[in-house]
């Protein structure tokens, strides 16, 4: 049943919060995306708009987790595609698209760094944000190595870590290097973790 009265305008307007909030930090960054910025886009008052959400931190976490929405859910319909070349892509094209809001970098890192004290309001959401990566993408590494198209001796979940490790690396130095193709380069990680370098001319590129 939709939820009606009070309720569903509070969460309509959540969402025109988070949305108009994404574009703010898409354009100014997250270290200059104020509170009173964010509230006077949606006609609110600074008082007004935290009672939303309780904090500047809590807000910029649902930012976040309003952007992982969409990232997840592409992640999770990879993951049970029946093809493996079809999450090789999927990883790609997901790096390709978040090229594509350049203020996500910034406050996924910060806010990720930020995160790292168990008393942070974020820390919560970003270790189930870990762990909810690591169940998605091991099991993609599995079906990849029962295909043959990764090393027998490559460990999935080792894998998946460094895969993620290699987003973060990568968002990081894209930062003092503008010009770095992280799509490129989570390609090129998946072609060293081919069994053999005659098995990856035989192999379908990726877009």
């Amino acid at each position: 049943m939709a939820a009606r009265g009070p309720y569903a305008k509070g969460v309509a307007k959540r969402r025109e919060i988070l949305d108009a909030a994404l574009a703010i930090v898409d354009r100014h960054g997250y270290s200059n995306a104020t509170v009173a910025g964010l509230a006077d886009a949606v006609g609110l008052s600074p008082n007004g708009l935290l009672h939303y959400f309780g904090s500047k931190a809590a807000l910029f976490t649902e930012i976040l987790r309003h952007f992982d929405e969409q990232g997840l859910a592409a992640m999770a319909r990879g993951d049970a595609s029946p093809t493996p070349d079809d999450f090789v892509t999927t990883m790609v094209e997901l790096t390709r698209s978040q090229e594509r809001i350049p203020g996500y970098a910034e406050l996924y890192l910060r806010l990720t760094a930020e995160a790292m004290q168990p008393d942070h309001p974020s820390h919560e959401y970003v270790a189930s944000r870990v762990r909810i990566g690591r169940e998605l993408v091991t099991p993609a590494f599995a079906r990849l190595q029962a295909e043959g198209r990764i090393r027998e001796d490559a460990d999935p979940e080792m894998a998946a870590a460094m895969l993620y490790a290699l987003f973060d690396g990568l968002q990081t130095r894209r930062a003092f290097e503008p010009e770095l193709d992280i799509p490129a380069h989570i390609r090129h990680f998946f072609d060293m973790l081919s069994p053999t370098e005659g098995s990856r001319s035989s192999r379908p590129e990726v877009p």
